[in-house]
């Protein structure tokens, strides 16, 4: 866990890689925050447990970046600003989690489509 001066913290509480359940609920614009690096995301809402202790519904940011692969229910490639509010999505990442309200996840390396 790290504790930044601005108040903020940051943590990888898995030690590896985790995949959790998710709505799309907005696809957010590039401008929106400085933790994107001019890439696009997507607000999501869990639906199944990040980890212990974490309420199912909580909303969290995940970033596009070079290392994520977006899968449709085809299990066929696309881009991802293809995704589309009210899809169901599983969420594979491995990187660092800023912890706010709502959280940002970095590092996501797989978002598969469900529905």
């Amino acid at each position: 866990m790290f504790d930044r001066d601005d108040g903020s913290t940051w943590s990888h509480p898995f030690g590896g890689i985790s995949t959790f359940r998710a709505e799309v609920t907005e696809l957010v614009d590039s401008d929106f925050s400085q933790v994107s690096r001019g890439n696009i995301g997507l607000l999501v809402n869990e639906l199944t447990p990040l980890w212990d202790g974490d309420r199912v519904g909580d909303p969290y940011y995940v970033w596009d970046s070079e290392t994520v692969a977006v899968l449709s229910s085809t299990n066929e490639q696309i881009r991802f600003s293809d995704i589309r509010q009210g899809m169901i999505v599983d969420i594979t990442f491995g990187g660092m989690v800023l912890e706010s309200l709502p959280a940002h996840i970095l590092g996501a390396l797989l978002i598969q489509i469900l529905e």
